[in-house]
């Protein structure tokens, strides 16, 4: 799980960056007894913020911190008290990258993927399969599908080296270690398969859910 978190964090910090810049941010606000820090996450995904500060007659802060904050949410992150009779500030500096939750992963995760699927014209709704010349096993699961009248669309991954790459992409989104890999591949509504031992019952599984 951990590997595909990072997986997942490296897209998103692709896909996302520029539009979280202005929605996490970090704000003080002075308080008969110093002053509160508070962490402000205006995005759709959980955030870690880890800031750094720089008191003046203030006591409650050593070191870096680092918290995460929940999508949509304001929360206090230190309470910073004053000296007393003596002048006191704060200066911030704070850095902010997606740490996703399990659901919002999972929603991420998707999102990704049907934005890879539809830069090869494929979508993420129905049946995709990555197929390959001269091999026999994709011959065969194009048969089963055409004989169970199952609608698929069929991309060949030696004809278009960004149709390779792509499929690389979707399987590392779900798969981050994978290396090897046998043909076909088939996305199902977006979920990827490969290494099928029985494509007959593949198939047929495929049809039942279909009915």
């Amino acid at each position: 799980m951990k590997s595909f978190f990072l997986s997942l964090f490296a897209l998103l910090l692709c896909v996302t960056a520029n539009s979280q810049n202005d929605k996490v941010d970090v704000v003080s606000e002075r308080t008969d007894a110093g002053f509160t820090v508070k962490g402000i996450n205006n995005t759709d995904i959980q955030q870690e913020i880890t800031l750094t500060l720089d008191v003046y007659n203030l006591s409650g802060y050593t070191k870096p911190i680092t918290i995460l904050i929940p999508a949509k949410s304001t929360i206090k992150i230190v309470d910073l008290t004053k000296v007393p009779n003596e002048r006191n500030d704060v200066k911030m500096k704070f850095s902010h990258k997606p740490h996703p939750n399990e659901a919002e992963a999972k929603t991420y995760n998707k999102k990704i993927k049907a934005d890879l699927l539809s830069q090869i014209g494929a979508s993420d709704k129905g049946i995709v399969v990555f197929v390959k010349p001269e091999c026999s096993r994709c011959t065969e699961l194009s048969t089963l599908l055409k004989d169970k009248s199952l609608e698929f669309k069929q991309l060949n991954v030696k004809e278009k080296p960004e149709v390779n790459g792509q499929m690389w992409k979707l399987l590392r989104t779900d798969f981050p270690s994978v290396k090897s890999i046998s043909m076909p591949v088939v996305s199902v509504d977006g979920e990827l398969f490969y290494e099928i031992v029985d494509l007959k019952k593949f198939v047929e599984t495929l049809n039942q859910k279909k009915k």
